[in-house]
C-alpha cells in the first residue's frame, strides 16, 4: 500500500525555526488572499501590493491579483524604472489617469496593450514612512460606497496584520530570552582574554539566529579579513576573505556605526563581490576601543524577520560590552594599536589558536568547507641573521609576508605568528588542491630576490608543512603538532618544498 503525504520532522531544524517559517508562509498567504479579495470586492482589473525600500531605492512586489492575461510583473525594480517611481513617498491616496498623469508605456507589467485607464494608489504609512503601496487598476474612475468600504477594510486589515506579525516576531522567543540575555551579559564579565571574549560573544550572538551565522573581521596583513566564524554559524563566509569597498562591512568601518541591510538579489554584499549569494538580512557592528575599529561583528540570517529591533539591540549591546571588557582587561590601549595582531601585522598566537580551536569544533558539526593549518619557515634563516641587522631582518619578513599573504593572491586565508621567522596559516576552501595552488603561486613570486638593504638582494626559499583539520581532531595542539611534524620533514629533506602530514 502506497503511503503519501506523511509529514516528517527535519532534525536539523528546531521547532522555533519551523514555527517562524510557518508563520512567514502564512503571513504571505494571508496577503495574497487579501489582495485577491480586494480586487473582487472593488471589481478592479489588477491589484498589486508593493513594498517600498527607501534605503535601496527599490520597489519589491509582494503579490498581485489580476483578471488580465497580458501581465508580467518584476519582483524588484528600482524607483527610476517603476511606474510608481515619483510616488515612492506618497502619504495619501491618489488617483492617476493613464495618458494624463503617467504615460501608458510606463506600465511595463502589461505587454501588447494596456487594458486599464485609472490607477488608485493607496499608501501604507508607518511612523511617517511609506512602507507599502497598494495599486488598484481599472477601466473605470467611479468608486462606489461599497468599494470604498472594502478598501478601508483592506487597509485596516493590512495595518493590523503587519503590526501583529511584527509584534509576534519580536516575541517569538518569549520573555525567557531576556533572562538568558542578562545571564549572557553576566557571563561575559567572567571572560578572560580579548580573543576569548570575542569567541564567547560571537557564539552567544549565534544563538539568536536560526539560519544564519556570526563572523568577526579583524585587521591583518594590512587588510580587513574574516578572521573568526561562530562555532554553529550556518554557511559561513570563508576565513581570510578580504573586505571590499562596496560592502556592508566596509560601510560599518568607514562610518564607525552599525549598518543593517536586507538583501535583494544577493545585494548588497556582506564582505566581497565573489561571496556566495545571501538573500536574508545582515547587521554589521564595529567593535571600537578609543574610537579605533578593532573588529567588526557581522551577524546575518536567511530570514530577515529574525533581525528584529530587539535582536539588533542585543547584538549592539553585546559588542559594546565586549569592547569595554577588552579595554578593561588590557589596561591602557594606544589609539593606533591593533589588539589582535603583531608588529608584523600577523594574527597573534593566542588569537589564531582560538580560531583554530573553534574551527575544529565547527568541523564536528559542519563539513561545508575544508580547513588546513600549516607552518611556513624561512630556509637557512640562521645564515641571514648572522649577516643582517635586526631592522633588516624585519624588512625581509615584511616583504615575505606581503608576497605570501593569501588575499594578495586572491585566495582566502589568514597568517599568524608561530615563532621567530615561522608563520602559521589557516586556509579554507571547497577545493581539495587549495594549499598546493597557494604554494605554487608563492613559489613563483619567491623567484624574485628580496631587497634587504640598498642594492643587496638575496634569494629566499620557504618551506611548508601542513595538515587538514579532521573531524576527529582532539584539540588545536594535536593539529599544531601534526603541522610541526610536516614542516620538520620538509626542512630535513632538501628536495621537498611542501609536505602534508
Amino acid at each position: 500500500m502506497a503511503i503519501k503525504n506523511i509529514p516528517t520532522f527535519n532534525s536539523n531544524q528546531t521547532f522555533t525555526q519551523q514555527r517562524e517559517e510557518k508563520a512567514q508562509k502564512q503571513f504571505k498567504a494571508v496577503l495574497r488572499d487579501m489582495v485577491h479579495l480586494l480586487r473582487n470586492s472593488t471589481d478592479s482589473d489588477t491589484v498589486s501590493l508593493h513594498w517600498v525600500n527607501e534605503n535601496r531605492g527599490i520597489f519589491v512586489l509582494e503579490t498581485v491579483s489580476t483578471r488580465c492575461k497580458n501581465t508580467m510583473f518584476q519582483d524588484r525594480v528600482v524607483f527610476e524604472n517603476h511606474f510608481l517611481g515619483e510616488y515612492h513617498d506618497l502619504k495619501e491616496a491618489a488617483l492617476l489617469e493613464v495618458g494624463k498623469h503617467l504615460p501608458a508605456d510606463q506600465l511595463k507589467h502589461y505587454y501588447n496593450t494596456v487594458p486599464v485607464r485609472f490607477l488608485l494608489l493607496i499608501p501604507f504609512v508607518n511612523n511617517g514612512e511609506t512602507v507599502a503601496i497598494t495599486v488598484l487598476e481599472s477601466k473605470f474612475q467611479t468608486i462606489t460606497d461599497e468599494e470604498e468600504d472594502a478598501i478601508e477594510a483592506y487597509m485596516n486589515a493590512l495595518g493590523n496584520l503587519l503590526h501583529t506579525y511584527l509584534e509576534l516576531s519580536d516575541l517569538s522567543d518569549d520573555q525567557s530570552q531576556w533572562s538568558a540575555y542578562e545571564d549572557l551579559l553576566d557571563s561575559l564579565n567572567d571572560a578572560k582574554t580579548p580573543e576569548k571574549l570575542i569567541e564567547q560573544a560571537a557564539n552567544e550572538i549565534q544563538k539568536w539566529l536560526n539560519k544564519g551565522g556570526v563572523s568577526v573581521l579583524m585587521r591583518s596583513t594590512g587588510e580587513w579579513l574574516n578572521s573568526f566564524n561562530a562555532e554553529r554559524a550556518y554557511k559561513p563566509l570563508p576565513l581570510g576573505m578580504k573586505t571590499e569597498q562596496h560592502s556592508i562591512v566596509n560601510e560599518a568601518l568607514v562610518t564607525g556605526n552599525a549598518v543593517f541591510n536586507i538583501h535583494f538579489n544577493g545585494n548588497p554584499k556582506r564582505i566581497a563581490a565573489h561571496e556566495n549569494v545571501h538573500n536574508g538580512a545582515t547587521y554589521a557592528v564595529p567593535l571600537k576601543i578609543r574610537d579605533r575599529r578593532q573588529a567588526v561583528v557581522l551577524a546575518y540570517d536567511d530570514n530577515p524577520l529574525v533581525m528584529t529591533e530587539a535582536v539588533k539591540h542585543k547584538i549592539s549591546n553585546v559588542v559594546r560590552l565586549t569592547a569595554l571588557l577588552i579595554e578593561r582587561s588590557r589596561g591602557k590601549i594606544s589609539p593606533d594599536e591593533d589588539l589582535f595582531t603583531t608588529k608584523l601585522q600577523l594574527i597573534e598566537g593566542n588569537v589564531w589558536r582560538t580560531i583554530l580551536s573553534n574551527e575544529i569544533h565547527r568541523q564536528q558539526h559542519y563539513k561545508d568547507k575544508k580547513t588546513w593549518f600549516g607552518l611556513v619557515a624561512i630556509d637557512n634563516v640562521q645564515t641571514m641573521r648572522s649577516k643582517y641587522r635586526l631592522e633588516e631582518m624585519l624588512r625581509l619578513q615584511q616583504e615575505i609576508i606581503e608576497r605570501i599573504k593569501p588575499c594578495s593572491l586572491k585566495m582566502n586565508g589568514i597568517l599568524g605568528l608561530f615563532s621567530d621567522y615561522v608563520y602559521g596559516f589557516i586556509l579554507q576552501s571547497e577545493d581539495e588542491e587549495y594549499v598546493s595552488k597557494w604554494v605554487k603561486q608563492i613559489n613563483h613570486r619567491m623567484k624574485e630576490p628580496v631587497n634587504v638593504r640598498g642594492n643587496d638582494f638575496i634569494d629566499v626559499k620557504l618551506r611548508f608543512g601542513y595538515t587538514s583539520v579532521k573531524e576527529d581532531a582532539i584539540n588545536e595542539e594535536q593539529v599544531v603538532s601534526e603541522a610541526k611534524t610536516a614542516l620538520s620533514h620538509a626542512v630535513k629533506n632538501r628536495d621537498v618544498l611542501i609536505f602534508e602530514y
